[in-house]
């Protein structure tokens, strides 16, 4: 039941969107091998697991960026100029975001699994 509330919990919201992480959750809070800030620490460290990045990688480009052509005739030099979308900090932030999003969850799995094997040992 525990290495199926881990699984669950990680990749659980992307065979069965929310519903997969849910079930992970009721198998994490059924079992007696984890403490209640295990549980808590499984539950609220990026809720929906893996799922959630992927939902954000599908949201954040989502920004508009216009881009055309402009040349000079003169010089027949010509460039491609972008308006619109995400300024640098907003990317890094997304980026930033992004690696809490993926590695949150990853974390809290081996966290909890380290915290099995040692109840288990």
């Amino acid at each position: 039941m525990e290495v199926a509330a881990l699984i669950l919990l990680l990749i659980g919201g992307v065979v069965i969107p929310f519903l997969g992480w849910l079930v992970g959750v009721v198998l994490l809070w059924s079992s007696k091998v984890w403490s209640t800030r295990d549980k808590l620490l499984g539950t609220l460290i990026v809720a929906g697991g893996l799922a959630t990045a992927g939902f954000f990688l599908l949201t954040a480009g989502l920004s508009t960026q216009i881009c055309h052509g402009e040349g000079d005739l003169a010089t027949g030099v010509s460039h491609e100029v972008c308006t619109g979308g995400p300024s640098t900090v907003e990317q890094i932030l997304q980026i930033a975001l992004l690696a809490f999003l993926v590695l949150g969850p990853i974390a809290t799995a081996i966290y909890l699994g380290r915290r099995l094997s040692a109840a288990r040992g």
